[in-house]
């Protein structure tokens, strides 16, 4: 006992007189480092690394792929397919409720968000973009084809391997869309599939648009909405809850910008002639202001409504007035008479005569006329029968793909 006494004042001895000072501060260092690692053990790994994988990624701008997405979320869900939502620009609004969203415009200063909203031309920050490719690693990208972002958004994915496929919402050839321009313009392709909703688009676009050449149809998501709300509401119903009485029912799908400002002209000046008519009016898409600035004071007869669905108020419709919404192309296949109202086009009959395109007053209320006023009937329903739903795509696109067997090349003794 006296040599361990004798041993340990002998360590003491030789030790510098800061060991005992810094000692201490090693000690409580030590124990600071492993508490943060006993309460968080992945911080230098969740540091690093990405986002959890995700099976679909959907990129959406406008109400028409907005609308197409959104309806598409619950059936994934139900199928246990992890999806995740990109907006920006006027769908924005519709995924306000939705937990899988991220809202570019809230990393955005509040001047490039005016320009997003207002331009389909203004380009996403690189930086914002390099920034969605590391957050998000999906095995397949959507996107509608509204905006020149949603293009960029697609090409950055495309460049890292992912499928990625352009969603084409309307059901009007891209000749002439001016809205669609923007996205037809950026370097192509951008994608390697393009989804559209009916056979005769399939044709509409170049075979070199898309990097595999392949253009698939499908059914258009929103349909099996405008199908429910005619299923469960009555025209008698309807009209009860808006204090509508037996004349017939004109439903003018709203929009906004300049084409839609000069096609709204039209509309109005047609609907101050015929009051007879019931003149419904909705925004669409709903955050918009559809007479935009508008001064001239509006017909008496032409009714805002603002706190009913389109969709709904599409149930007691008796025709549909639109500019180049999607609305009407929905509208004609639930078998009613759709009318678009287009100044700078020529007078036409499209879809088996379902819809006419009229240019100026005299034009619309002809239109008003032959399917109001005569025994018209539009024709049969069978522009999507045995389409596939979006939901079925992607499904089809997540699945691995087939393992080929090896081919066993016989060669015959001669």
């Amino acid at each position: 006992m006296p040599m361990l006494q004798s041993s340990s004042s002998s360590i003491s001895s030789t030790m510098p007189d800061t060991f005992w000072w810094v000692m201490p501060l090693i000690v409580v260092f030590c124990a600071l480092y492993l508490s943060g690692c006993a309460s968080n053990p992945t911080q230098k790994k969740n540091s690093s690394s990405k986002a959890a994988p995700i099976d679909v990624l959907f990129v959406a701008y406008d109400n028409g792929d907005g609308r197409a997405f959104l309806r598409a979320l619950p059936e994934l869900a139900a199928k246990n397919i992890k999806a995740q939502v990109i907006t920006f620009g006027p769908a924005a609004g519709l995924f306000a409720d939705n937990n899988n969203i991220t809202q570019l415009h809230e990393q955005l200063s509040p001047e490039e968000q005016q320009q997003l909203f207002e331009s389909r031309t203004a380009l996403l920050p690189e930086s914002l973009r390099s920034t969605l490719v590391k957050q998000f690693q999906p095995k397949v990208v959507i996107t509608g084809m509204a905006h020149i972002g949603q293009a960029q958004i697609a090409r950055d994915f495309w460049n890292t391997g992912v499928w990625t496929i352009a969603f084409y919402d309307n059901l009007e050839s891209p000749e002439g869309q001016q809205w669609v321009q923007p996205w037809l313009e950026l370097t192509r392709p951008v994608a390697e599939e393009l989804l559209v909703t009916t056979v005769l688009l399939k044709n509409s676009f170049p075979e070199d648009y898309t990097h595999k050449h392949r253009t698939s149809v499908v059914r258009h998501p929103a349909l099996n909405e405008w199908q429910e709300s005619f299923a469960n509401n009555t025209k008698a119903s309807l009209k009860q809850g808006l204090n509508l009485d037996e004349r017939p029912v004109i439903l003018v799908a709203g929009g906004y910008g300049e084409d839609f400002q000069r096609s709204l002209a039209v509309i109005e000046e047609a609907a101050a002639l015929r009051s007879d008519l019931q003149w419904l009016m909705t925004p669409h898409p709903r955050t918009v202001n559809t007479r935009g600035e508008s001064t001239t004071p509006q017909p008496e007869n032409l009714r805002l409504i603002t706190e009913v669905p389109t969709v709904t108020l599409g149930a007691t419709a008796d025709l549909v007035i639109t500019h180049r919404s999607t609305v009407g192309w929905l509208a004609s296949q639930m078998g009613l008479p759709v009318i678009f109202v287009r100044p700078e086009s020529t007078t036409d009959h499209l879809m088996g005569g379902r819809i006419q395109m009229v240019n100026n007053p005299a034009s619309l209320l002809n239109a008003l006329h032959r399917q109001l006023d005569t025994s018209y009937s539009p024709a049969p329903m069978n522009d999507t029968a045995g389409q596939p739903s979006l939901v079925d795509i992607i499904e089809q696109r997540l699945q691995p793909p087939e393992s080929k067997q090896p081919q066993m090349e016989v060669i015959e003794n001669r």
